[in-house]
């Protein structure tokens, strides 16, 4: 489970252990956060009211990628598209 906050704090919790982590990210108000597998291993991506969306490694929280856009951004999902010639 993942929940964010108003100065752009980051709760995660296990629903089937004790681990949780928290942790701040910079910039504003979480608006939006999807987990989601990818090539194998959790990601967690933070749509942020200060324009930007942020790639955070689950479980050690490390950001690996920002991607700046013009504008706050109210949601953002992983799709992983499959192309068969």
């Amino acid at each position: 489970m993942a929940l964010g906050g108003q100065r752009s704090q980051l709760l995660l919790r296990s629903l089937t252990s004790t681990w949780q982590a928290q942790t701040s990210l910079g910039g504003s108000i979480n608006n939006a956060l999807s987990l989601s597998i990818h090539l194998g291993e959790t990601r967690l991506l933070v749509s942020n009211n200060d324009e930007s969306i942020k790639v955070v490694a689950v479980p050690s929280l490390q950001r690996i990628a920002s991607i700046s856009l013009p504008t706050a951004v109210n949601y953002s999902k992983f799709m992983i598209f499959i192309i068969v010639f």
